[in-house]
């Protein structure tokens, strides 16, 4: 009979020990979310420049937080509201380059009928999609091209 009456009791026991823990539980997870607070960011700003196009021959756009802007070599210095319009100049040159196949000395065009040593202004002007290359006077002369000046 003790025994039985000293494992009621350890139930009890365990029961209002489990009790405990569950309310904790519960009450844990069941309390209200804080509410969200909404400040202004205080953080350093990051640098950002915005090209909004090219305008008469001019690029225009903003730069903001400290940004160092250049265009080519030129530094471009924005006004007091971070707007700047600077003459394109080099920004809207078309650099195109030309690889010669090795052993290539001189070049035509498919759409011309003279052919030039590769080094030549002549040879410089024609465009890379329409170029025909040579290796000698012969070969170009044999594809029908004739020496240009």
């Amino acid at each position: 009979m003790r025994s039985t009456t000293a494992l009621i009791i350890l139930a009890i026991l365990l029961s209002l020990i489990l009790g405990i823990l569950i309310g904790m539980i519960i009450r844990t997870t069941a309390a209200p979310i804080p509410a969200t607070v909404l400040r202004p960011d205080t953080r350093e700003k990051v640098p950002v420049v915005t090209i909004d196009g090219v305008e008469d021959g001019h690029v225009i756009g903003t730069a903001r937080g400290g940004v160092r802007v250049f265009l080519g070599e030129r530094m471009i210095v924005p006004g007091a509201s971070g707007s700047f319009r600077v003459p394109a100049g080099d920004f809207l040159k078309n650099v195109t380059t030309v690889h010669v196949p090795a052993g290539m000395h001189f070049v035509a065009s498919k759409r011309g009928k003279k052919y030039y040593p590769v080094v030549s202004a002549s040879a410089m002007r024609l465009a890379p999609e329409n170029r025909v290359y040579f290796a000698d006077h012969a070969s170009a002369e044999r594809a029908g091209f004739s020496p240009g000046e």
